[in-house]
């Protein structure tokens, strides 16, 4: 759609390798950093896995939180997925070619509780949160959230309790560490996505079935509606994860064989686009949210003033 997305009133920008350099670099001539920290489950982690292959001349490299150095090739394919834990719990981005340029991400599918590294379901971010929100250290020029998912599997309580502490009571625990950071740089609370209710889990249903489009749509309405004012709630994307869900209802029509569509290469075939997958907005959808992000945090330093988040905007 060359950019032009029709409940935008502004074009994105596509930012290629070379647009980023020149992003990374006025950012620096204005004395500002480019950092940004993800925290939350894997729905905000593919965001910064297709970075690392969309970019990746930029000679990208991940450092696990053992410390252990890894390719993106190694991390985004089946090698990945295998090591899951030892890869994608907690991790750091570099480019040895754009030096300025940093992310990290930190694994809490249960964002208002604390980290617990011994137990990846109920692990969260609140105390980190405080953390930076405390420090007089230098703190990341964006911080992109997302909670929900989780929270709603993790739990033995009826699904109106399960909502209100997962909803509302979650926000209650996060909206002072959120109001505080966002005083001292750009927070953006994604809206949990759709998902694809007809297709099984293949985990026992028991633990799973309270993760529905109507539990999801209430959890969206309490983080919509129950955080801070300075805090910048995500919910342009949601068309985007809306449309491609349609897209594969097509595709699943028209095709017999959807392992005949054109995949990323070093990436699983059934992520680049998940028409059989229940939780994720395939690689396809998201190269428009990943660009949203970076016309947010660049748009600012271009020149041209059609597209979003620029000078004037």
């Amino acid at each position: 759609m060359r950019g032009q997305l029709p409940y935008l009133s502004c074009p994105l920008h596509e930012f290629r390798t070379n647009d980023l350099k020149d992003c990374v670099a006025a950012r620096k001539r204005n004395g500002l950093t480019s950092r940004i920290a993800f925290v939350g489950d894997s729905r905000i982690r593919y965001l910064l896995e297709l970075f690392l292959y969309v970019y990746r001349d930029l000679d990208l490299l991940i450092t696990t939180f053992k410390g252990e150095t890894v390719t993106p090739e190694l991390f985004l394919g089946e090698t990945g997925k295998e090591y899951w834990i030892k890869y994608k719990h907690h991790f750091f981005v570099k480019s040895t070619k754009l030096k300025d340029l940093k992310f990290e991400f930190f694994w809490a599918p249960v964002l208002q509780e604390n980290r617990n590294p011994d137990e990846h379901r109920v692990a969260g971010a609140r105390d980190l949160l405080e953390e930076w929100a405390n420090s007089n250290e230098t703190l990341p020029d964006m911080i992109v959230l997302d909670s929900g998912t989780w929270g709603l599997i993790i739990s033995k309580q009826e699904p109106l309790d399960t909502l209100v502490n997962h909803g509302v009571e979650a926000m209650k625990k996060l909206a002072p560490v959120l109001a505080q950071l966002a005083t001292r740089t750009t927070v953006i609370f994604q809206l949990p996505d759709p998902i694809f209710e007809f297709v099984h889990h293949q985990f026992t249903k028991s633990s799973y079935e309270q993760q529905t489009n109507a539990m999801m749509n209430w959890l969206l309405t309490a983080y919509a509606n129950l955080h801070p004012p300075n805090v910048i709630v995500w919910d342009s994307f949601l068309p985007v994860a809306h449309q491609q869900r349609e897209d594969c209802m097509k595709l699943i029509h028209y095709l017999k064989n959807l392992d005949t569509l054109p995949s990323y290469p070093s990436v699983p075939q059934k992520i680049t686009w998940q028409c059989y997958e229940r939780m994720h907005t395939g690689f396809e959808g998201l190269t428009i949210g990943l660009q949203m992000l970076i016309n947010h945090i660049c748009n600012p330093f271009v020149d041209r003033l059609d597209v979003c988040c620029n000078k004037q905007i």
